[in-house]
C-alpha cells in the first residue's frame, strides 16, 4: 500500500469517531436553532414597550410609542393548556357599541382536537364576536350577524398572523396577511360587549361558564374599534410578531402576553392571566416574513 493511502487510513481510523461526533452534535444544535440568527438576536423585556396616553385611557391626544419599539421580537410568550388556561378581560367598555372592529394574533397551536378560541367578546345575551382556529385547521371569525371560515390549513406546531376585521356590512379573516375568507352581512357588530377572553370564550361574568380554550401559545394580540383594510392587515404580518400597532387612534387594546397579560395601549385593559404560563424557548417554530 503506497505510503501516503497508508497515511490516509490511519488519519481515518484515528479521528474518524471524532469527525463524527462532531458533525452529530452540529446538527442537534442545528435542529435546536442555536445557529438561528432569531434565536441569539436581543428579545425585549416585559414591558419595554408601550403605548403612552398623557392625557389618560380613553384619550387620543399626544399619544406616542414610548420604551425600545424597533420591532424586537418579545422575550416570551404565553403558553395556554386547554381547559382553564385562558386570559381574563372582563373591563366593562373595552368594545362599547362598536359598528366596526378589527382583531389580530399571532398563534401557534398544539392541539386538533376541537376548536382553538384566540380571542372572544360577549355581550350577555349573545355570542358576540370570535376569532378561532378549528378543530379542521381552519381559521373562523363570527359576530352575531354572521361567520367566515377560511380557506387554507393552520398546521400545528408553526406560528401564523390570524386577524379579523367585523362590520359593517361584511366580516373578512386574514392568515399570514392575505384574505383567506369574506362574507357579507346585514349589520356590524354595534353593541356593548362586556366579557373578554384571549384563549377561551365565556358567557358568563368574570371568566365563567368557558369552553373553546386553546392549546398552543399566543402573542400580540391588537384589538381595534374599526376595519382595518387588506393593506394594514399586511403591513402587520410583514412587522412580524413582534410589530408594533398600525393605528394608534383606533386602537383599544394590545396585549403583547410578553411575561403578563397587561394592556400596553394605554386604556388598562389588563388582563387577569389564569392556568397559562411563559416561554422564551419559541422562536425554532417561527419564521419572520
Amino acid at each position: 500500500m503506497p505510503m501516503k493511502m497508508q497515511s490516509a487510513m490511519e488519519y481515518l481510523t484515528t479521528y474518524g469517531w471524532a469527525i463524527l461526533v462532531i458533525a452529530l452534535v452540529v446538527g442537534v444544535l442545528y435542529s435546536l436553532g442555536v445557529f438561528n440568527s432569531i434565536v441569539q438576536s436581543p428579545k425585549l423585556q416585559p414591558g419595554g414597550c408601550f403605548v403612552d396616553r398623557p392625557n389618560g385611557p380613553g384619550t387620543n391626544q399626544f399619544m406616542s410609542l414610548e420604551g425600545t419599539c424597533t420591532d424586537e421580537l418579545p422575550e416570551y410568550v404565553m403558553v395556554f393548556y386547554g381547559s382553564n388556561s385562558f386570559v381574563d378581560i372582563s373591563n366593562y367598555g373595552v368594545i362599547d357599541s362598536a359598528s366596526s372592529l378589527t382583531v389580530s394574533a399571532w398563534v401557534e397551536t398544539s392541539s386538533s382536537s376541537s376548536s382553538q378560541m384566540i380571542f372572544s367578546s360577549d355581550s350577555g345575551s349573545s355570542n358576540g364576536i370570535e376569532l378561532y382556529v378549528s378543530a379542521s385547521g381552519n381559521a373562523v371569525a363570527l359576530d352575531d350577524a354572521g361567520s367566515v371560515t377560511g380557506s387554507g390549513t393552520i398546521n400545528n406546531g408553526k406560528w401564523y398572523d390570524v386577524a379579523a376585521a367585523y362590520g359593517p356590512n361584511s366580516i373578512s379573516v386574514y392568515v399570514d396577511g392575505s384574505l383567506v375568507g369574506n362574507v357579507a352581512e346585514s349589520e356590524g357588530p354595534a353593541q356593548a360587549f362586556l366579557d373578554n377572553q384571549i384563549g377561551a370564550s365565556c358567557t358568563g361574568a368574570y371568566g365563567t361558564s368557558c369552553s373553546n380554550y386553546f392549546h398552543g401559545e399566543i402573542s400580540n394580540v391588537q384589538l381595534y374599534n374599526t376595519t382595518l383594510p387588506s393593506s394594514t392587515e399586511l403591513l402587520l404580518y410583514q412587522e412580524g410578531l413582534g410589530g408594533v400597532p398600525n393605528d394608534f387612534l383606533n386602537l383599544v387594546g394590545w396585549w403583547m402576553l410578553n411575561g403578563n397579560g397587561d394592556d400596553y395601549s394605554g386604556d388598562s385593559f389588563n388582563g387577569n392571566s389564569i392556568g397559562v404560563s411563559y416561554t422564551g424557548e419559541w422562536t425554532s417554530t417561527y419564521t419572520a416574513p
